[in-house]
């Protein structure tokens, strides 16, 4: 039973009352929190409320008729999303808010369940119903033929052509063409492809991409995207399974990305990672997404970020991020996830509270030169971090 019904869009308090307890919902800086006393007796079971034809009206205290009752100080904090509607009862809340998440393993079941239906799987264009965005070239001169000849390949280069070519087709993420224009392919092997245990089939995009319109969306700056993470105790990490790939292209730019290659002419369906603007508008797309909960989640280009500063907090935050992702069909890599961290390494950079740790833990007497060398040393990794070091000489003087 809710009193309150539009509280929640004011900024009162809402109540529910079920049979495990009292549950509270004030604002918070417009934000609500769910702040749920639990009772070590079932008497409330039987509590009726009534007067609520008055939905502005004064709601009566509901623990007032449990002032006899011990109730646990055991207070658990969830955050919820601020798109409450006006419905009455528990159909209020999506079944996702009111779902009892309060450890990892609940996490776990989410992430199964996004399995099953492939929101975690391997094929990037599974869910393409729920794509919004498409790539459109937008040409600079629309009567310009690209016509490259085909590079040279050596018949390991074919056999690999022909691995790349069945596998784009099974995905449909190519098709053959009949466009005019058609750019070359070739195959990359090397230290990142080694490690992977497989080549790289790559288009040579440069006459188109000379003839596209610049995109100016920005691109996050590294540091600054470090930088928000800051006071963060709890990261999850995840990629997205060939994340160019979930974007449709627009059919009037399909011809534009026609190529060739020891096995024909095809053109891409979906968004090939050499499209210079490709890194821009994939951004904006995922900022979109997420753009609400820029608080707890960040975005650079295909790299997502969870954090938070406890433990039950980045819990509720996995769920809202769970669910985005389901709600966009973007499809995450298993490979790539690392869910629940206490230390992560983002985008080149090793996140949390360890280095501080080790920092502390040296002693304030360093007359041995090593010592003082290794100090020195991981102090300037986290140079960026500390105001004013470089004004601080002594410790340089002494080495």
């Amino acid at each position: 039973m809710i009193i309150g019904l539009r509280f929640l869009q004011q900024s009162l308090q809402t109540t529910i009352i079920h049979e495990e307890g009292v549950t509270f919902i004030p604002y918070q800086d417009n934000v609500p929190y769910i702040s749920e006393v639990r009772k070590q007796r079932k008497s409330l079971q039987n509590v009726e409320i009534s007067n609520l034809d008055d939905e502005y009206g004064t709601s009566p205290d509901p623990l007032e008729f449990c002032k006899d009752e011990e109730l646990s100080e055991t207070i658990e904090e969830y955050h919820i999303e601020n798109t409450c509607t006006e419905c009455i009862g528990l159909q209020s809340f999506s079944p996702n808010w009111y779902r009892d998440i309060k450890s990892k393993k609940d996490i776990d079941k989410i992430v199964q369940r996004l399995e099953s239906i492939q929101i975690i799987g391997e094929i990037p264009m599974k869910h393409w119903d729920k794509n919004s965005i498409v790539c459109k070239i937008n040409i600079i001169n629309p009567d310009y033929i690209i016509k490259s000849g085909p590079i040279e390949a050596t018949p390991k280069d074919i056999e690999e052509f022909k691995m790349h070519i069945e596998e784009l087709l099974k995905l449909k993420a190519i098709r053959e063409s009949r466009s005019p224009h058609r750019s070359a392919a070739f195959i990359v092997r090397n230290h990142a492809e080694e490690v992977r245990g497989k080549s790289r089939m790559v288009i040579n995009f440069k006459r188109l991409n000379d003839n596209t319109v610049d995109d100016a969306y920005n691109i996050p700056n590294k540091q600054e995207w470090i930088n928000r993470i800051q006071g963060s105790k709890y990261f999850s990490k995840f990629d997205l399974k060939a994340g160019f790939w979930q974007v449709k292209m627009a059919e009037e730019s399909i011809p534009w990305t026609a190529f060739t290659c020891p096995q024909g002419h095809y053109e891409w369906l979906v968004m090939p990672l050499a499209l210079k603007n490709a890194p821009a508008l994939f951004q904006r797309k995922m900022q979109n997404i997420f753009n609400e909960n820029q608080a707890f989640i960040l975005v650079y280009v295909d790299d997502l970020l969870v954090f938070s500063k406890s433990y039950k907090e980045h819990i509720a935050h996995l769920e809202v991020f769970f669910r985005k992702v389901e709600q966009n069909g973007l499809i995450l890599s298993k490979k790539k996830m690392e869910i629940c961290k206490e230390k992560i390494n983002v985008l080149g950079h090793e996140i949390g509270d360890h280095i501080a740790k080790k920092i502390l833990e040296f002693p304030d007497n360093m007359s041995d030169k090593t010592v003082l060398q290794q100090f020195l040393g991981i102090v300037n990794y986290v140079r960026n971090y500390i105001d004013n070091l470089a004004k601080l000489p002594d410790l340089y003087m002494l080495n």
